[in-house]
């Protein structure tokens, strides 16, 4: 349930690959703000760009980094932990740039695919600041997805597979009871 007069927050959500730069630049057309810092196009990889802020982006590859993890990492869910102490410094850091972003931007979406296995760290952020939040799940044809990645990164498909599910599970299972 939406409240009058509080900043709105949309978290796109999703697989790399799957949709998630489409859902975010087409919420840019509709006039909901992405940031400031952008993270810039890509030759033969995303050439009409990611639409994704970089600081958002700087603090969910930290994130991964600290769990000794990477984007392309099996089982990503199963070692990440959001009560992880090592990561207090970083929420304090998440709480104060959303903070700003939406004293800037009354409507602001975020967006990195990365969020999808990190969302119960985000979800603690977002409790922190005052705003409604909603979600949107980019769900693309998993065939379609892990095509896309194998092309791009050559992993064998059934990595690709593995990865899409667990994006898109906890994508869905932490938006449960949320706007979505």
């Amino acid at each position: 349930m939406f409240m009058a007069g509080r900043n709105q927050l949309i978290v796109v959500l999703g697989m790399h690959r799957s949709g998630t730069s489409v859902i975010a630049r087409g919420l840019k057309a509709l006039g909901v703000e992405l940031g400031p810092n952008l993270l810039p196009p890509m030759a033969n990889v995303n050439e009409r760009g990611f639409w994704e802020d970089q600081d958002f982006q700087a603090i969910d590859v930290e994130l991964m980094e600290l769990s000794g993890l990477d984007w392309y990492d099996n089982c990503p869910g199963g070692r990440f932990r959001a009560d992880d102490a090592r990561l207090k410094p970083h929420a304090a850091r998440a709480v104060q740039l959303l903070k700003d972003r939406l004293a800037a931007y009354p409507c602001f979406a975020i967006k990195d695919p990365r969020m999808a296995v990190l969302l119960p760290f985000w979800r603690s952020v977002f409790e922190q600041v005052e705003c409604d939040v909603s979600y949107v799940v980019a769900l693309r044809n998993p065939k379609s997805v892990v095509e896309s990645v194998c092309r791009r990164d050559g992993f064998g498909a059934a990595k690709v597979y593995y990865l899409w599910l667990e994006h898109v599970l906890p994508s869905l299972l932490e938006t449960t009871g949320h706007p979505c």
